[in-house]
């Protein structure tokens, strides 16, 4: 089994990941193991930082082209944020004052 980092389908997703790949070297790995019945599992970032409601799109026309044969299956998680331990300093709170819970604004 071959476990590819694809992560993206569309280039700015792949650029926003820095993983220095483009989508059509991705979909040619895909090809050759198929074509020589290898094995693949791969992960994938249906949303990123960049992502749009075309990219999505892009993105799941992207996984109907590797996967959509059945040869893999399409796997959705999801990701949360790391979060802080609770002996951790909370992050500085960085709205200006008036905007502050509690605090109200000198004339």
């Amino acid at each position: 089994m071959v476990c590819m980092g694809i992560e993206s389908g569309v280039e700015a997703g792949l650029a926003v990941l820095h993983k220095q790949m483009t989508a059509e070297q991705n979909l040619r790995a895909v090809a050759l193991l198929k074509e020589l019945d290898i094995v693949f599992s791969y992960g994938f970032m249906l949303f990123d930082p960049s992502s749009t409601f075309e990219s999505v799109r892009q993105n799941a026309g992207f996984l109907r082209q590797i996967v959509g044969d059945g040869s893999a299956a399409a796997l959705f998680c999801r990701m949360l944020p790391l979060r802080r331990h609770s002996h951790s300093r909370p992050a500085p709170d960085r709205r200006p004052a008036a905007g502050r819970r509690g605090h109200h604004a000198s004339a």
